[in-house]
């Protein structure tokens, strides 16, 4: 992650450039998912569905702190 400033351009909205989420099957992890949970995101702001590591979630959906 430190180096995501060679490899994204920057958004111009300041948009996040990945979202992460909770997922029990691998079969739930596809492009198609993420740009779901990333529309989600850009337009709900973080939540249990879709979340940054400024604002994450556990995998039971509660806020949590990262120290």
């Amino acid at each position: 992650m430190q180096d995501r400033n060679k490899w994204f351009d920057p958004l111009p909205e300041r948009q996040p450039n990945y979202v992460i989420w909770w997922s029990d099957m691998l079969s739930n992890v596809s492009w198609m998912e993420a740009f779901k949970r990333y529309d989600s995101y850009i337009q709900h702001g973080p939540d249990s569905f879709a979340f940054d590591f400024k604002h994450p979630f556990d995998e039971f959906g509660v806020p949590v702190a990262l120290k």
